[in-house]
């Protein structure tokens, strides 16, 4: 059974290397402390190795998307 839902962490890629569960229902965005651009991953999983800022995770809304469309983590 998956989560309904997907939550979201930012760290350090300190602070993520340290992580040894990373859980696969869950976003981390990863990024310096001084840097401007950072990863996203979904678990272990790199999505995106170029976003420039939390806000462009801003700019998606649940209500613009259709059936299907959510980011889901499925093990199998």
């Amino acid at each position: 059974m998956s989560t309904p839902y997907v939550k979201f962490f930012r760290g350090t890629p300190e602070a993520f290397e340290k992580l040894i569960d990373k859980n696969n229902d869950t976003l981390y965005f990863i990024s310096a402390t001084d840097e401007k651009t950072g990863k996203l991953y979904l678990g272990d999983k790199l999505i995106s190795d170029n976003i420039n800022t939390v806000a462009e995770l801003e700019d998606i809304l649940l209500s613009e998307l259709s059936d299907g469309n959510l980011l889901t983590y499925d093990g199998e």
